[in-house]
């Protein structure tokens, strides 16, 4: 009984639960509780009699939660605001618990009431702890208040300054994003994390030659970290550095032979390399492991349309589009090949409804300028070619990506 009490926190539920079922009798927890918590006080167990405590009540929380004993856990809670001062740290640490199991309004009063106090009694790491337990019940706002408190009183937290990027990022503010980690890498020029975020957005503002250095840094302090080599693989693939982005994905997919991510993504580097045979295999892989992906099925129809294989690309795009009618470069690829095998109508509907999801297409304009003038349509022609010349030359100025690897689904 004493050494189910003593497990670690994670397996005290387990335990418990053991404990339980080797008591003969105790067919359900709700039937025999009455006994089980006299057998522990009878034992003198320390886990029961501190139930009045704030420690105690804090390991039975976690243990109700495992259980899901949600009035024992809503009984806590309550417990919670008689108790004679519990300090700030456990208070968070409770609200943490009970936003855990989805007591989420009992634990924003919780943190509510620790805000003020910390309103009251400035402290930079408390501010700091309030601001993740905000950010753990989606309460953005308030979370970068408390991130913005904890950063002004210790101008050195470099966790503070990543926690508002996330919240920036989260938000579709990367250019804020980046500001804070600009902040944060110079605080900590050697922390894998922050290195890794700070060339992820730069990644995403198409910054290649900050994201490159940043990920190649962090991917070399964390190698295990799966993720910081993929995106790293996808920075080289931004660069046009597709070996040393196949020799990434290559690595990553001896650890995953199966993983359909990985095969998708060497397989949209073959294609980019122009090795399609090698494409179709990997391609075609992934979407055998996992079928209704966008981007798998997207270069897979494009391997088809660079082997020369029309019937077998306008197949793949109609039943991708089948699924997924938003995705506006499948219509323009569907209707170019419609329009080399003469099938004007469903060509320039394909090339319109591409338009009409994306009106900054270039090669929907140009590909229905050449549609208009195959039919004699001369003005309408001009038009388009107009209008695919006007955004070429604004993608020009933006010094867009020439090659980006699609996101996985």
């Amino acid at each position: 009984m004493r050494a189910c009490c003593r497990v670690k926190p994670s397996w005290r539920g387990k335990a418990f639960r053991k404990l339980c079922d080797s008591i003969p009798g105790t067919l359900t927890l709700g039937s025999s509780w009455p006994r089980l918590k006299h057998l522990f006080i009878t034992i003198g167990d320390p886990w029961m009699r501190r139930a009045q405590s704030w420690h105690g009540i804090l390991l039975l929380a976690t243990d109700y939660g495992s259980l899901g004993r949600q009035e024992e856990l809503e009984a806590l809670a309550r417990n919670w605001e008689q108790l004679s001062a519990p300090s700030d740290e456990s208070s968070l640490e409770f609200g943490n618990v009970l936003a855990m199991f989805g007591m989420t309004l009992e634990a924003k009063q919780i943190f509510e009431a620790e805000e003020a106090k910390i309103a009251a009694h400035p402290s930079s790491t408390l501010a700091f702890k309030l601001g993740k337990s905000y950010m753990s019940l989606g309460i953005l706002d308030r979370a970068e208040q408390n991130f913005q408190r904890a950063l002004d009183l210790n101008p050195a937290c470099a966790d503070c300054d990543q926690s508002l990027a996330e919240i920036a990022e989260r938000q579709g503010n990367t250019e804020k994003a980046l500001a804070f980690l600009v902040a944060a890498k110079q605080l900590a020029p050697e922390d894998p994390e922050i290195l890794f975020e700070f060339g992820k957005v730069c990644l995403q503002r198409n910054l290649l030659e900050d994201a490159l250095p940043a990920l190649a840094k962090a991917a070399a302090l964390k190698p295990e970290r799966d993720p910081y080599v993929y995106v790293l693989a996808s920075a080289n693939v931004a660069q046009g550095n597709l070996s040393n982005a196949a020799s990434l994905f290559a690595r990553l997919l001896q650890k995953h032979p199966h993983d359909a991510v990985l095969k998708y993504s060497m397989g949209a580097v073959d294609y980019l390399q122009g090795k399609y045979a090698e494409a179709e295999s990997s391609l075609r892989q992934s979407l055998r492991a996992q079928p209704d992906q966008v981007a798998a099925s997207y270069y897979l129809g494009l391997t088809y349309d660079a082997l020369g294989q029309d019937d077998r690309a306008v197949a793949v795009f109609r039943d991708l589009l089948k699924g997924h009618p938003q995705h506006a470069p499948s219509y323009v690829k569907l209707g170019s090949i419609l329009l080399r095998q003469h099938n004007y109508d469903e060509a320039q509907q394909d090339l319109e409804r591409a338009i009409s999801l994306d009106s900054g297409s270039v090669q929907a304009h140009y590909q229905l300028g050449l549609l208009f003038r195959r039919l004699g349509k001369t003005a309408e022609s001009d038009n388009q070619f107009a209008e695919s010349r006007k955004l070429e030359a604004e993608r020009s100025s933006q010094t867009d990506l020439k090659l980006r690897l699609l996101l996985p689904d």
